[in-house]
């Protein structure tokens, strides 16, 4: 996400920033998905990876939001 923001603020709009991390949360979470699939996880682990997974459901909302927001093209659009 500092990549992004980074990104955005260099280029402003002209940035694919929000879409690369999108790209990134993607590759995570279906990582994660996968070692909760696997078998022969413990009952402990398993719970924490759905924890993560839960987390970043919610990031990738937030994300989705930001990415439906064409106003934003510069790090100073954030509330900080």
């Amino acid at each position: 996400m500092r990549d992004a923001l980074k990104e955005l603020s260099d280029k402003g709009s002209e940035s694919n920033a929000i879409r690369k991390v999108k790209k990134t949360w993607l590759q995570k979470t279906s990582l994660l998905v996968e070692c909760v699939e696997k078998q022969g996880i413990s009952y402990r682990d398993r719970n924490k990876i759905i924890s993560l997974i839960i987390i970043e459901e919610h990031n990738r909302e937030v994300i989705e939001k930001i990415a439906a927001n064409k106003s934003v093209n510069n790090v100073n659009h954030f509330e900080w």
